[in-house]
């Protein structure tokens, strides 16, 4: 059916209460909707909030019963309009008829359930949580004339519950036992579903997996017997597989970035001898270069400085040394020597200043000027040439 049929069908089905209603009975009398002209209603798309309003405009002719429950939720009924269906009953016509004023008398009438469990649970009644019940404890509900639903779910075991319906047709206090723990003692001592027997097929197959150490052998068991008798464990080892492939790869990186880094830093260390014209002697020890200066760890003192506060180098006249001018006006003389020369503080070998200068240039990208002879850094001006107050 069309929307626009079960539209024409819902206005129908509207003007038949509004108006066949009236026509059939006499604008004085109204009568009461019936148990089929409210599912009528939900069966041609009345929507349930207009059936609910019709309901308490007319009245209702039938006890929401389970059975009549039943019926009106298989038909559209929705929780709201099964509670006002309740609420009005049978006789007690409409809550508020057109152009009458409402009359104020005595409260629906009411009693009251004491509820009673033996295993600590959560309540509801028709459908709407009621809180929760230790075991033992007790519970006072007041709730209208009518049949009502109760039910207990356990708090240990939610597979377990139990449920109550009845009447609630007196004042006086009626007591409801609930017996809940039976049902969980009986799910909990209930085997858990064996494996299925393996084949022998399935047994050889595992057996010649079982210690191997490549997932795939597993995932390869589990495609082929994913309901098999060693899935779970076959599962399990996928897992660990992973797990350490995947902490072996994390710490074959850290290795590698770690002996990089070491090569890096042998790379870029060299033995030298610091000449200072305020030092008369010489002293023994190994420059460092990073990517952001030069770290120097002498016998006699250690230094850091940062690149960007060298302002050139250049080799200083008379001597084989490569000299650091920096920013405050200092600078620093370093000859390359070998190894040996360090360790025993004697001179025997030594190298151009050119040899360490290469190895500046090309950790810090210094441009090269003046024939090779002056460097300067980037952050200079990159003009490549050195300040005129220092040209030669």
């Amino acid at each position: 059916m069309g929307s626009c049929s079960r539209f024409l069908l819902a206005a129908v089905l509207i003007a038949s209460v509004t108006l066949l209603f009236p026509l059939a009975h006499g604008q004085k009398t109204r009568e009461p909707l019936t148990e089929g002209d409210v599912m009528q209603l939900l069966q041609g798309g009345v929507a349930t909030q207009r059936v609910g309003k019709l309901a308490q405009e007319f009245g209702i002719a039938f006890e929401v019963s389970r059975a009549a429950e039943r019926n009106l939720r298989s038909a559209g009924a929705d929780d709201q309009l099964l509670q006002i269906l309740r609420e009005l009953g049978p006789g007690k016509g409409p809550a508020n008829p057109k152009n009458e004023t409402p009359k104020t008398g005595a409260p629906a009438a009411t009693g009251i359930l004491l509820i009673t469990t033996d295993a600590a649970c959560k309540l509801a009644v028709d459908g709407e949580d009621a809180g929760e019940l230790a075991a033992g404890a007790s519970k006072r509900l007041t709730l209208p004339f009518g049949e009502h639903l109760v039910r207990a779910v356990s708090n240990d075991e939610p597979t377990a519950s139990v449920e109550w319906a009845g009447k609630v047709e007196k004042p006086e206090q009626a007591l409801v036992r609930l017996v809940l723990a039976e049902k969980v003692a009986a799910i909990k001592s209930k085997p858990l579903p064996a494996s299925a027997t393996p084949t022998q097929a399935e047994v050889v197959i595992w057996k010649s997996i079982e210690n191997s150490t490549r997932v795939e052998d597993f995932r390869a068991y589990i495609q082929k017997y994913p309901d098999g008798a060693f899935s779970t464990l076959a599962l399990a080892r996928v897992e660990k597989l992973e797990a350490d492939a995947m902490a072996k790869e994390t710490e074959d990186k850290n290795k590698r970035e770690e002996e990089e880094r070491q090569a890096e830093i042998r790379k870029y260390t060299f033995p030298v001898v610091h000449h200072h014209r305020s030092v008369l002697t010489r002293c023994w020890g190994h420059l460092q270069l990073t990517a952001d200066g030069a770290i120097y760890r002498g016998s006699e003192h250690n230094v850091t400085f940062s690149k960007t506060n060298v302002v050139y180098i250049d080799e200083r006249s008379g001597a084989a040394c490569l000299r650091f001018h920096l920013m405050d006006g200092t600078n620093w003389c370093f000859l390359l020597v070998d190894e040996e020369d360090v360790r025993d503080q004697k001179l025997r070998t030594f190298y151009g200043p050119s040899s360490l200068g290469n190895r500046v240039v090309e950790k810090w990208g210094f441009i090269s000027a003046d024939n090779g002879k002056r460097l300067l850094p980037p952050n200079q001006g990159g003009t490549g040439q050195p300040p005129r107050s220092l040209r030669r």
